[in-house]
């Protein structure tokens, strides 16, 4: 059906503009509630996760910066 795929088509513009107007909010936040998430448990694995946001909230702040 057409007016499906339009609809879909719509939905997916509609998601990737609200995604790149929202991503940096949207990472930020994620990123902070991963880092609480990672304090919180202490696994290998999060410290790992730990790692990862804290160079994602580095790049993000430089990329935002500049």
């Amino acid at each position: 059906m057409p007016i499906v795929r339009q609809m879909a088509h719509y939905r997916n513009v509609l998601l990737t503009s609200h995604l790149r107007r929202y991503s940096s909010y949207l990472r930020g936040t994620a990123v902070a509630m991963q880092f609480r998430r990672g304090v919180v448990t202490r696994n290998r694995s999060s410290v790992r996760i730990m790692g990862l946001d804290a160079a994602c909230v580095l790049w993000g702040s430089w990329t935002t910066k500049r």
